[in-house]
């Protein structure tokens, strides 16, 4: 079984961005955290296996959603 590709949802200081952890260039930006979620969790369930960390303002990890197949 391969590692799931995690993508993350974060606060960001005029919105939301999704992006893969890891990497510093967000693969979208959003105006609210509902497009964001949105936004994750498609690209998550087309990359199976993978997770969605929520991440709160100060880095910490609010929820973590799996998606496998």
């Amino acid at each position: 079984m391969s590692e799931p590709m995690i993508i993350e949802a974060m606060p960001i200081f005029d919105g939301w961005a999704v992006k893969f952890q890891g990497t510093k260039s967000a693969y979208s930006t959003h105006d609210t955290k509902d497009e964001a979620l949105k936004a994750a969790k498609t690209l998550a369930q087309s990359m199976v296996p993978s997770a969605v960390k929520i991440m709160k303002e100060d880095g910490t990890v609010e929820t973590e959603l799996d998606f496998e197949a």
